[in-house]
């Protein structure tokens, strides 16, 4: 069965196939960008205003398990979409399809992330309980600045690069918020709690990140069930056959059911 070419969002598998879910092929008038910085459906969402008023774009796809972003536009749109996606402070780098993380390099830097959010975890549920449970001891606050920085950098520098570079622009999105909180936190000398609400952040995005990527891939199989072609009964009796192109472009020709139809 083809694959439908417009779809977005990350590739899934087809119905009914149990291997793991392999890069979905990019089109010939795609450009790829990988952007480091995009990894949620926030700097998704960011993106895709930003472009809406760029003239000449035909189609994005964002691959935020690979942190691409699949571009189908003409010459001069797609200068501008790069100029604008840069004045929100993302960077980003063009690659070639033999470029794009394999599954398996995908499936390994998530074993990654999940040790990384893990580890940020742990380490800020430490300087919690050492706050907490722990009596005063000299150079106590040293130790509890250092392990709520570890867990910060751990979880949350993505996001102060991310939030510091939004507002610079004057937006106030969820990235510029976690960085004044826990900014502000830290100037209050609540060292705990802040690296508790940078590590509880960090998992929340990517919760969110692998949601959306699935639900991307439960919709893309659902949409490789639509047979190639159909044969639909007219009022008069006559069978007219509708085959499927991409976009949504279809050719008819008429013909009995199980024959083939002419073009």
């Amino acid at each position: 069965m083809a694959e439908h070419c417009c779809s977005s969002g990350t590739s899934g598998q087809k119905a009914g196939a149990t291997t793991a879910p392999q890069p979905e092929p990019a089109s010939a008038r795609e450009a790829l960008f990988r952007i480091s910085a995009m990894d949620c459906a926030t700097e998704e969402g960011e993106i895709r205003h930003a472009l809406s008023g760029v003239d000449g774009i035909r189609g994005l796809r964002f691959l935020l398990a690979e942190r691409v972003l699949a571009i189908d536009a003409e010459a001069a749109a797609l200068n501008s979409a790069l100029a604008a996606i840069r004045r929100l402070g993302f960077n980003p780098e063009p690659i070639s399809p033999d470029q794009r993380p394999s599954a398996a390099q995908t499936r390994a830097e998530r074993r990654l992330e999940r040790l990384r959010l893990a580890g940020s975890l742990a380490l800020a549920l430490t300087a919690e309980l050492l706050h907490l449970v722990v009596p005063a001891y000299p150079g106590h606050e040293l130790v509890e600045i250092g392990i709520a920085i570890a867990a910060i950098a751990l979880a949350g520098f993505s996001v102060f690069r991310k939030g510091l570079a939004a507002l610079r622009q004057g937006r106030l999105n969820i990235n510029a918020l976690m960085s004044v909180a826990v900014t502000g936190a830290f100037l209050i000398g609540r060292f705990p709690e802040a690296a508790m609400v940078m590590a509880l952040y960090a998992v929340a995005e990517a919760i969110e990140a692998r949601a959306v990527e699935r639900a991307r891939q439960a919709i893309t199989s659902l949409m490789a069930l639509a047979p190639d072609e159909a044969e639909i009964r007219q009022s008069d009796g006559r069978w007219q056959r509708v085959v499927r192109q991409c976009c949504g472009h279809r050719r008819c020709g008429a013909g009995p059911p199980g024959r083939a139809a002419a073009a």
